[in-house]
């Protein structure tokens, strides 16, 4: 789907006002700020740019591992309150001229378990290795083969590979993971029911 010089304009206009949102969520994330605060950080930063945000998905804890809008938005609940080693999980999206450019965060909150930054060094090898295959000529399948070496030499997996950049549409690669087989002990070594 090949964009004109004006289009990639605009696209990159609404990628850098989401850099804006994630740099308002970080500024924001600290131990003992509620995550609707990170959450309106974000959006107001959105607004200030001339963009129309959606709903941004978001969630924390220190080790949480799921999607989409924060429960509090959903349920009569308090938004969580943050604290020391937890880890923020957000798409944030921006819209700006009819393109839209959408990030996927993690926000670490005071010092984090040596594991997250190991998985961050591999995603980016992974990110990497794509950006290196997604070439005219190249078929999706190729890169997520190629995004999956740095992951499988790490002996990780991702629960899938996405390309965002066909827009509107999506691009899914093949997801080999499977929540069912994560260690459901807790950080303090209790059990997760």
């Amino acid at each position: 789907m090949p964009l004109g010089e004006e289009e990639i304009a605009v696209l990159r206009h609404s990628a850098r006002i989401g850099d804006a949102m994630v740099r308002a969520m970080v500024a924001t994330a600290a131990p003992g700020v509620p995550e609707s605060h990170v959450y309106a950080a974000g959006m107001a930063e959105g607004y200030r740019n001339g963009s129309m945000p959606p709903s941004m998905h978001l969630w924390s804890g220190p080790d949480v591992i799921a999607a989409g809008i924060p429960s509090w938005g959903q349920r009569p609940e308090a938004p969580r309150v943050l604290a020391e080693g937890d880890v923020i999980y957000a798409e944030v999206f921006s819209n700006f001229g009819g393109r839209h450019a959408q990030s996927q965060v993690t926000i670490t909150v005071g010092e984090v378990h040596e594991d997250f930054h190991r998985a961050g060094c591999v995603a980016r090898a992974a990110y990497d290795a794509g950006l290196r295959a997604l070439r005219p000529g190249r078929t999706f399948g190729d890169v997520v083969d190629a995004m999956h070496e740095p992951i499988d030499a790490a002996d990780g997996w991702p629960f899938l590979i996405a390309v965002h950049s066909l827009n509107p549409g999506l691009s899914v690669g093949k997801g080999r993971g499977l929540f069912s087989t994560l260690n459901r002990s807790g950080s303090d070594g209790g059990s997760i029911p």
